[in-house]
C-alpha cells in the first residue's frame, strides 16, 4: 500500500523539479504554476515508472491539482 504522506512528499519534490519551485498545498494546479501540457506529459511519465500504474491522461488534465493527482495514485497503486 502507498502512504499518502509518501506520495505527497515525493509529488512535491517532483513538481519542484519539473516547476523550478514546489507548489504549496493540495490546491495547487500544475498549469496555473507555469506547467503546460509536456511538463504534465513528464510527471505522468515519472508518476507511471516510480509507482508501477498508468496514471490516465485525462484525468490528470481534467483535474490537475496536486491533492488529486496524489488521491488518484493512491488509488490506483492499491488496487490489486
Amino acid at each position: 500500500m502507498t502512504e499518502q504522506a509518501d506520495v505527497a512528499t515525493w509529488m512535491i519534490g517532483t513538481w519542484g523539479e519539473l516547476l523550478g519551485f514546489k507548489p504549496e498545498g493540495p490546491d495547487a494546479n500544475l498549469f496555473d504554476l507555469g506547467g503546460d501540457s509536456l511538463v504534465m506529459l513528464e510527471l505522468l511519465t515519472r508518476i507511471d515508472e516510480r509507482f508501477e500504474i498508468e496514471f490516465p491522461v485525462a484525468a490528470a488534465f481534467k483535474d490537475p491539482k496536486l491533492g488529486s493527482m496524489v488521491a488518484e495514485i493512491r488509488r490506483l497503486a492499491t488496487v490489486d
